[in-house]
């Protein structure tokens, strides 16, 4: 009989917690930039929105989305999710993130211009790459997840 108590409490624990995600349901889109602000030299505070499906039965908490972003392979800015961000549960929701961004070469946007309609800087968007590492968590269990050269283009239409 004490052999089964270790196999009952395996499979109580696969049922509460196997069920409960299916993190390759959730999906993220409609990525717009809400409000920039330079809050130093060589820092920006960013309002990111986007619009998630979380198809799962509870809600999600984005702890953490570290972004870097590179320009032709040119380390351009680095980034990092400022307070967390609730994702309820069952629905299409349209959020929004607050970022601290710290550019590493200034200088180099400032090369493009200012104006962010220019074709100038349209032309250096279209050579800026993303990489996102980022954690969420639902209740006690946390998932991480890492995406690698995503154009900036792909995420700003």
């Amino acid at each position: 009989m004490k052999k089964i108590y270790p196999l009952i409490f395996a499979l109580a624990l696969l049922f509460l917690t196997g069920g409960c995600t299916a993190y390759k349901n959730i999906s993220v889109s409609n990525v717009s930039l809400h409000e920039f602000t330079a809050d130093s030299a060589g820092r920006i505070l960013l309002d990111i929105g986007f619009t998630v499906n979380n198809p799962t039965k509870k809600a999600i908490t984005l702890t953490k989305a570290d972004i870097s972003a590179f320009i032709e392979e040119m380390p351009l800015a680095n980034g990092v999710l400022t307070e967390p961000v609730e994702i309820p549960s069952g629905g299409i929701y349209t959020l929004s993130g607050k970022y601290a961004v710290k550019l590493d070469n200034p200088l180099l946007l400032l090369s493009a211009g200012l104006n962010f309609n220019s074709k100038e800087m349209k032309s250096q968007i279209d050579n800026v790459t993303i990489n996102i590492e980022a954690a969420i968590r639902q209740g006690g269990l946390k998932k991480k997840f890492k995406y690698r050269n995503i154009p900036l283009s792909d995420l700003i239409k």
